[in-house]
């Protein structure tokens, strides 16, 4: 009944100030069934994503956002949040992978939305622009190499394998394929440092895609 929702709605509503993370995240995880409340609940979730620092709960606020918005498209709010709270600059780009999955047609909409994010100061907020701008399904970025790059060089500690951004670093450019020739020794030079067969795999793929004359060994 929608007296039902309404209270099941509070409820969600008020998990999302729990001192602890988990029920925050289970009750951002909910909300997308919440559509009908999204007027009154965008508003908020748009203040909370503005301060978040946890980048599960930063993705699933901007995902409901994204889902539950008025708005037909509210992709300038998602982008001014992900210029000033950089915490959340995985979250939201990750959302609009998934959009440009499900519909490629706002491909030239999302470049022109990420495009000037390439020159932020943050530069995780630079890399994750990079990683959706060279995953554009018809038109990858060149434009985004250099952040990609970069990514490739961040540092672990000794008990991790390697960064997660690198692993996106690599498919990026494995998807800008030949145009992103010029980051093949980047790329060995990584392969050269980076433990574990499952990466090394994704080195060899990405030099495959990039440089297939340098695929063939990893100094």
């Amino acid at each position: 009944t929608a007296k039902q929702r309404r209270a099941a709605f509070d409820l969600l509503m008020k998990a999302l100030d729990a001192s602890e993370s988990r029920p925050r995240i289970r009750a951002a995880s909910m909300l997308q069934c919440f559509s009908d409340f999204g007027v009154e609940a965008v508003p908020r979730l748009l203040v909370l994503l503005g301060r978040e620092n946890d980048e599960t709960m930063g993705f699933w606020l901007a995902h409901d956002i994204y889902l539950i918005s008025a708005e037909p498209k509210p992709v300038k709010a998602l982008l001014n949040v992900m210029q000033t709270n950089p915490a959340t600059a995985k979250g939201v780009s990750d959302v609009f992978l998934g959009v440009l999955k499900l519909h490629p047609e706002r491909e030239a909409e999302l470049l022109a939305a990420f495009a000037p994010m390439l020159g932020h100061a943050d530069p995780n907020t630079r890399f994750y622009a990079a990683n959706l701008l060279a995953r554009l399904p018809t038109n990858p970025q060149a434009s985004a190499i250099p952040a990609l790059i970069i990514a490739l060089a961040i540092k672990v500690p000794d008990w991790q394998h390697v960064d997660q951004r690198s692993i996106d670093a690599l498919w990026g450019l494995k998807t800008l394929g030949p145009q992103a020739r010029s980051a093949a020794e980047d790329v060995r030079a990584f392969g050269a440092t980076a433990a574990g067969k499952q990466v090394q795999s994704r080195v060899l793929d990405t030099l495959a895609a990039i440089a297939p004359d340098l695929r063939s060994e990893i100094p």
